[in-house]
């Protein structure tokens, strides 16, 4: 204690240095100057645990750096068996695919199987109706020569003139027959025509034609749906324009009988507060009556007018007229949307001065309105966006906006509205000059009057086009209503006439009536086996 008392009063501040004094004073005692200056001149070393340290350090950093030499060694032994497990998972997923392709073979097969089946059955089916058709004429022929047969062995039987009188008969039945047939021919010929087909010429050529005739009908009609679908969608889009240009002919009209920009819509909701409230308009103007952007800032015209869009179709109430703007919003159902706000008559206080580039300072206020001084504060208070034609200074700014319309607020929100161009002066709502919407508004009417006109011209080639292929669509029913080749087979019918005919001739000039009558009962015999082979054969 006396130690430390001492040393406090004579400024002493180390231990060390009172030590230190006490051997100055008795150098006599002084054996090794070395020790001496080690005991007591130099403060106490741990050299042994620094060294110690030292070495363990040395240890964990040789330690780290093996551990990372294996490590590299390990990796660069590891490298080719990742090499090998990529080309392994790649193998193994082109494995699959492939055995999973050799899995669906049997099924793509068995599904081109059966589409050639089906093809295949179609084929067989229709040469089986014509094999029908076919087996039905040659029953007829045998009916017929069983039948000739019969009647010529009566006329040899009665050797006289009742033949004749039969072969005139056969052919006057036989005439109408024919007659109806070549009207049948010439109209399904025609009809083929008309559709852009080839003449039937056989019994083959008609069968493909009425095969050919289903997917050709199978394709007018998905044609003639696609069209009534296009003829639909023409139809609204065309009333879609109509309705446009008539909503823009009256905001037209409405814009030539003022001068501000407000839309048609807000205007006409204005209106209805002001004929229940007995209140002129210009007690209760929209923001935007009262607001234009300088003509010297004509670049942030279309900046600005984004910005102070919504504020500008807001209403402003006076004081005075504060209630009963209120009692009218709440109980009326508008139809729409209003924004108002109410205007003291206490002069406004601003709370700042707003930069030199500030958007509010690129922005006119009628100087005539008495709600002025509010405006200004309002403008300097929601809008002091600084207006930067650099992103780095728009970057550096917490409330800013650019000149394509990016808006900065509080530092931290951005937003920027690309849904309307930023030069679409239709939709532009500031100042009390129209004329340049009014412009704008006329070209758009334009504009969409000759869209109308397109469509109309395009709905009327579309029923063109309709009518069109329902005139095929028809005429393809019609051609199926000739189901077999013999409907319209004609030449069979006029070659048995003239065989008659020419039968009758010659009985007619024969005159040995019993041997004409015999050689024609051989013929119809021959001719009548050999009809008896074509039938047990199956009409090949």
């Amino acid at each position: 204690d006396y130690s430390q008392r001492f040393r406090h009063l004579f400024g002493i501040q180390n231990e060390q240095a009172l030590e230190l004094f006490y051997q100055t004073v008795s150098m006599k005692s002084v054996g090794n100057l070395t020790d001496f200056v080690r005991h007591h001149m130099l403060g106490k070393g741990t050299v042994t645990a620094r060294i110690d340290e030292l070495r363990q350090n040395f240890d964990n950093l040789n330690l780290a750096h093996l551990a990372i030499m294996k490590a590299k060694d390990q990796i660069t032994r590891l490298l080719p068996l990742v090499k090998e497990c990529d080309n392994y998972r790649t193998v193994n997923q082109d494995l699959k695919q492939l055995r999973n392709c050799r899995d669906h073979l049997s099924g793509y097969y068995a599904h081109h199987h059966v589409e050639l089946l089906l093809q295949r059955i179609t084929v067989l089916e229709q040469e089986l109706s014509k094999i029908d058709q076919r087996l039905i004429k040659v029953k007829e022929e045998l009916f017929q020569l069983k039948r000739q047969q019969t009647e010529l062995e009566r006329d040899i039987d009665d050797s006289g003139g009742r033949r004749l009188q039969q072969i005139e008969d056969i052919i006057g039945s036989l005439a109408v027959e024919r007659d109806k047939k070549r009207g049948c021919n010439s109209s399904f010929q025609q009809q083929l025509k008309e559709l852009d087909r080839p003449p039937v010429l056989s019994e083959d050529d008609f069968y493909t034609n009425i095969t050919d005739l289903e997917s050709l009908l199978k394709i007018l009609e998905g044609d003639i749906a696609e069209l009534k679908n296009s003829f639909i969608t023409a139809s609204v889009d065309l009333q879609a324009i109509k309705g446009q240009v008539e909503q823009l002919e009256a905001e037209l009209e409405s814009l030539r009988s003022r001068r501000s920009n407000i839309p048609l819509r807000n205007l006409q909701l204005r209106q209805a507060m002001l004929d229940v409230l007995g209140v002129d308009a210009a007690q209760l103007p929209f923001v935007g009556e009262l607001l234009q952007v300088d003509e010297g800032e004509a670049a942030w015209e279309g900046a600005i007018e984004r910005v102070l869009h919504n504020f500008g179709l807001s209403l402003l109430v006076p004081e005075s007229l504060y209630e009963q703007v209120n009692v009218y919003v709440e109980r009326t159902r508008l139809k729409g949307r209003i924004v108002y706000y109410k205007v003291n008559d206490q002069p406004q206080k601003r709370s700042e001065e707003p930069a030199t580039d500030a958007l509010c300072r690129k922005v006119k206020i009628r100087g005539d309105s008495p709600f002025y001084s509010w405006l200004e504060s309002a403008l300097v208070e929601r809008f002091n966006y600084i207006c930067c034609e650099q992103l780095e200074t728009f970057r550096r700014q917490p409330k800013a906006i650019t000149l394509n319309g990016q808006i900065k607020a509080a530092g931290q929100r951005h937003e920027k509205d690309d849904r309307r161009s930023l030069q679409d002066r239709s939709r532009y709502i500031l100042g009390w000059s129209n004329e340049e919407k009014i412009s704008v508004l006329e070209q758009q009417k334009k504009g969409l009057e000759h869209q109308g006109q397109q469509l109309a011209e395009q709905i009327n080639t579309l029923h063109q086009q309709e009518d069109e292929y329902t005139s095929k669509r028809d005429t393809v029913r019609d051609l199926q209503l000739f189901t077999t080749y013999d409907e319209i087979a004609w030449e069979p019918v006029a070659q048995r006439i003239q065989e008659l005919a020419e039968e009758k001739e010659q009985i007619e000039k024969s005159s040995d009536r019993l041997k004409e009558l015999r050689y024609q009962l051989t013929l119809a015999e021959e001719k009548l086996e050999a009809e008896k082979i074509v039938f047990r054969t199956g009409g090949a």
